[in-house]
C-alpha cells in the first residue's frame, strides 16, 4: 500500500506542469488584458483597435474578425504549442515582447515551454552586446522629398564609447530607385506605399546622411532600465519586416518610431489623429517630457559641417594659403608652408583634408579627382611633427530646443483701397525668416499652407492654399572651388486674383535656379534666381511666364529677421515687378510678430501689415 501512494505521488508530481498549463485562465482577466494599452501598443493597433501592421506572419487572428482578445487568446494557444524541430519558429521566439508582458501579467501562465531556445533572437538581442539604445535625429534635407523633415534612427549601442559599426533599426518607405519627385510626393501622401522596420549597421546611415547628404546627425542615448531595454529590444525584434502603409504626413518614420518608444517611454507626438507629426517634434517632447529618460546627447557633424567649422577657426592669413592652394593644388608642398608655424601648418592641411572630403564625389568612386589631392595632402601631413591643429566639432542647432513646427497667424492689412484680416495656417515647417534649430538657415519649407481672407464688406474666402513651396538656399560659406552655391526654389499651388474675393481660385506653378553666397559669419545669404512658371488663364497674368528673382536675408540677432525680395515675371501679356519686405520679431518660442510690405509697380500699389503669429 505505501509503495502504491509513493508512485501516485511521483505520478502527480510529474504531471503537474501540465495540469496547470492546461487550466484555463479567467475569462475576466483576458478580456481585460486585451483592453490594456500595453497590450495594443504590442499589437500596433490604432485608436480603434483595429491592426496597423499589413503582415500575413505578424497576427494569429485574420484580419476580418480581428480583436485585441481574440488575438490574445491566440497567442495564449500558441505559446503552448509542442516546440518542433526548429525553435527559432514557435510562437514564444517569435513574440519574445508579447511573452515578456504576458509573463508580468498572467505569472507562471506557461510552464510548458519555459525552457525553448530562441537562437535567432538571442542573437539579434545581444548583438556584439548591446549596452544601451539610442534615438538619432538626422537634419532635413531639401534635394530629396523623403528627407525633407528629417530622419529618425535608434541605435543599438555596444559600447558606452560609441561604435560607428553598431547596428541601427531604421524605418522607411519602400520606394523603387529613381523614383521621380513628384509622384514620391503624390504617392506619399495617398498611402501609395509599403514601409517597414529594417536594421543595418550605423556606419551606413552616418555615410548616406552625414557624408552624401550633408546632414548633421544628433544622438540621444536612452537611460532605460536593462528590464525596459530588453522588453523594447524584443518588440524591435517582432516589428522586423513587418508591412506598413506610409503616409508622407503621419504615418511615416516619427509616428511608427514614436509608437515603438512608446512601450517604454511617453512621446504624444504618436497620437495617430493628428494629421501630421514630424521626426523634429518626436525629439522635442521627448525632451520636453522625459528629460529623465536622456543619459547623453551626441553631435556627429556632416563633413560639410566638419569644413565649415575648421574653416570658420582660420585665421586670415591661414584663409588666404587654403584659398591659395585649392585653386592652385600643384602649388602644394612641405616647402611651400615652411614659412608658416608648426600650428598653422596643421590647420591648413587639416582643412584641405576636410576640403577634400567635402568635394569627393561616391558616384565616380575611384575615378574622382579629389582623391588624389585628398592623398597628396594625406601625406603631407604625415610628414610634419606630431601636434594637431584639432577643432572640437560643436552645434549650436540642437534640434530640441527648437520652437514647435505649425504656425498659426491673424494680421491686418492696408492699402488705399481697403483693408482686410488675413488668417493662416502653416502645418509646418519653416520659412527664411524663422528657420530655427534643426533646420537649414536661410532657407524655407512648407506644404499646405493656407490663407483665409476676412473682409468687412466682402464674404470670407480662401486667398491661397500653397500645395508645396520650397526655397533651397546653399550658402557657399567658405567661397573655395567646389563649394557649391546652387540653389533653387519651386512653388505649387492655388490662389485667386489680385485684390479679388469674387474670382475663382487658380492653379500656379513657380521654379527657379541659381546662386547664393553666405556672409558675416553665415548672418547674411544674397540668392539671385532665374525661373519660369504658369499661372492658371484665371490669373491677372496667364500662362507661360520666365522670372528674376532677388533675394536677402539677414538675421540681425537672435530674434530680429529681414527678408526683402525683389521679383520680375516677364508674361506674353504682360510684365510685373514685385518688391517684398517682411521684419520678423521673435517674442518667445511660442509668439512672433512680422511686419510686412509689398510695392507692385505696374499698378503703383503699396501693401502694409502687421501680424501676430502662434507656434503650437
Amino acid at each position: 500500500m505505501r509503495y502504491y501512494l509513493y508512485a501516485v505521488l511521483l505520478l502527480a508530481t510529474l504531471l503537474s506542469p501540465r495540469i496547470a498549463a492546461s487550466q484555463p485562465i479567467d475569462s475576466g482577466l483576458i478580456r481585460q488584458l486585451a483592453n490594456e494599452k500595453k497590450w495594443h501598443q504590442l499589437l500596433f493597433l490604432n485608436e480603434q483597435g483595429q491592426p496597423t501592421i499589413f503582415n500575413d506572419g505578424f497576427y494569429l487572428s485574420q484580419y476580418q474578425d480581428f480583436s485585441p482578445e481574440k488575438e490574445l487568446r491566440n497567442t495564449l494557444l500558441a505559446f503552448n504549442e509542442p516546440v518542433g524541430d526548429n525553435p527559432n519558429n514557435h510562437a514564444l521566439c517569435k513574440y519574445k515582447a508579447r511573452k515578456i508582458w504576458l509573463d508580468s501579467q498572467i505569472p507562471l501562465f506557461n510552464k510548458k515551454n519555459k525552457n525553448i531556445k530562441c537562437p535567432h533572437f538571442e542573437e539579434f538581442k545581444s548583438y556584439t552586446q548591446i549596452d544601451s539604445i539610442s534615438l538619432v535625429f538626422a537634419t532635413g534635407y531639401l534635394g530629396n522629398p523623403a528627407s525633407y523633415y528629417g530622419h529618425l534612427l535608434l541605435k543599438l549601442n555596444t559600447s558606452p564609447l560609441g561604435r560607428l559599426y553598431d547596428p541601427a533599426i531604421n524605418f522607411g518607405a519602400d520606394v523603387p530607385p529613381n523614383e521621380n519627385m513628384l509622384i514620391y510626393i503624390v504617392k506619399g501622401l495617398v498611402g501609395g506605399y509599403n514601409s517597414s522596420f529594417t536594421t543595418q549597421g550605423f556606419f551606413y546611415h552616418l555615410q548616406n546622411y552625414g557624408e552624401n547628404e550633408f546632414r548633421d546627425l544628433w544622438e540621444y542615448q536612452l537611460d532605460l532600465t536593462d528590464e525596459e531595454r530588453i522588453f523594447l529590444l524584443a518588440h524591435l525584434w517582432e516589428l522586423q519586416n513587418r508591412k506598413f502603409t506610409y503616409y508622407f504626413l503621419n504615418k511615416n518614420c516619427a509616428f511608427f518610431m514614436a509608437n515603438a518608444l512608446n512601450l517604454v517611454l511617453n512621446i504624444p507626438a504618436s497620437q495617430s489623429w493628428k494629421p501630421w507629426v514630424a521626426p523634429q517634434t518626436v525629439v522635442q517632447q521627448l525632451v520636453q517630457f522625459q528629460p529623465e529618460k536622456i543619459k547623453k546627447r551626441k553631435y556627429h557633424p556632416s563633413r560639410q559641417s566638419r569644413l565649415y567649422q575648421r574653416y570658420a577657426k582660420l585665421s586670415e592669413s591661414e584663409i588666404v594659403l587654403v584659398t591659395y592652394f585649392a585653386e592652385n593644388p600643384g602649388q602644394l608642398s612641405i616647402q611651400a608652408l615652411e614659412n608658416e608655424s608648426i600650428t598653422s601648418q596643421h590647420n591648413v592641411l587639416d582643412t584641405l583634408i576636410d576640403y577634400y572630403q567635402f568635394l569627393r564625389q561616391p558616384e565616380l568612386k575611384e575615378q574622382d579627382p579629389n582623391n588624389l589631392q585628398y592623398s597628396k595632402v594625406l601625406s603631407l601631413r604625415y610628414q610634419l611633427p606630431s601636434g594637431s591643429g584639432h577643432v572640437l566639432f560643436n552645434s549650436s542647432n540642437v534640434p530640441d530646443l527648437g520652437r514647435p513646427l505649425s504656425r498659426t497667424s491673424i494680421g491686418l492689412f492696408h492699402t488705399e483701397s481697403g483693408s482686410w484680416g488675413i488668417l493662416s495656417l502653416r502645418p509646418a515647417y519653416y520659412d527664411p525668416l524663422d528657420s530655427s534649430y534643426g533646420h537649414v538657415r536661410h532657407s524655407g519649407l512648407s506644404m499646405g499652407d493656407i490663407k483665409i481672407r476676412i473682409s468687412q464688406n466682402e464674404a470670407t474666402t480662401i486667398e491661397s492654399l500653397n500645395l508645396v513651396n520650397i526655397l533651397n538656399v546653399r550658402q557657399n560659406y567658405t567661397m573655395l572651388p567646389g563649394d557649391q552655391s546652387h540653389s533653387w526654389f519651386l512653388h505649387v499651388g492655388l490662389q485667386r486674383k489680385l485684390h479679388s474675393n469674387h474670382s475663382p481660385l487658380a492653379g500656379l506653378a513657380h521654379a527657379g535656379y541659381g546662386y547664393a553666397g553666405s556672409f558675416i559669419k553665415d548672418s547674411v545669404s544674397l540668392a539671385g534666381f532665374v525661373g519660369a512658371g504658369f499661372h492658371d488663364t484665371k490669373l491677372d497674368s496667364s500662362g507661360l511666364f520666365l522670372s528674376t528673382n532677388l533675394m536677402l536675408n539677414v538675421y540681425l540677432n537672435d530674434l530680429q529677421t529681414w527678408n526683402i525680395q525683389l521679383e520680375r515675371k516677364f508674361g506674353f501679356d504682360q510684365q510685373t515687378t514685385t518688391l517684398k519686405a517682411t521684419f520678423r520679431h521673435k517674442i518667445n518660442d511660442a509668439m512672433d510678430l512680422r511686419f510686412n510690405y509689398r510695392y507692385q509697380k505696374e499698378i503703383n500699389e503699396n501693401m502694409a501689415g502687421v501680424e501676430v503669429g502662434w507656434y503650437w
